[in-house]
């Protein structure tokens, strides 16, 4: 999985990005964006899928938390799996576990369902589109 960071977050990130030759082949749930933030005056991260645009916020993360960003990103998506796309406990996992290892590449519950329970537009694409809806049917595609 590839993480697209922003300036902001891999300034904040131990490990300097690879190289573009290392980065594996994508596929489903393969390519994420993030972002760090202040939200309330916290220091945040906040990650968005490609496909879906399904969205994930990490607030009042600390020095200690960036050391480890795949444990923090893993915890967030399993919590917002359960409770914004009503998957069980077991089936967040096999999603986690099918997500892989990740690398960067730069240049709560309340608020997860609040970033991804409203329709967004995406250029090229008619209609508009549900990340919680999206992600549940890509998950559904998955397992």
């Amino acid at each position: 999985m590839i993480i697209h960071c922003s300036a902001k977050l891999a300034a904040k990130l131990p490990a300097k990005p690879p190289k573009k030759a290392e980065m594996p082949a994508i596929g489903k749930l393969q390519h994420w964006h993030a972002h760090f933030l202040t939200y309330q005056r916290r220091q945040c991260v906040l990650f968005c899928e490609d496909e879906t645009r399904f969205m994930l916020l990490a607030k009042g993360v600390n020095k200690g938390l960036l050391q480890e960003p795949k444990e923090l990103f893993d915890q967030l998506f399993l919590e917002a799996l359960e409770v914004c796309c009503d998957v069980d406990f077991e089936k967040a996992e096999q999603v986690i576990n099918f997500c892989g290892d990740w690398q960067m590449d730069t240049p709560h519950g309340d608020i997860q369902q609040w970033l991804n329970n409203r329709p967004l537009t995406v250029k090229g694409r008619k209609g508009c589109l549900w990340p919680d809806k999206e992600m549940k049917a890509l998950v559904d595609g998955l397992l």
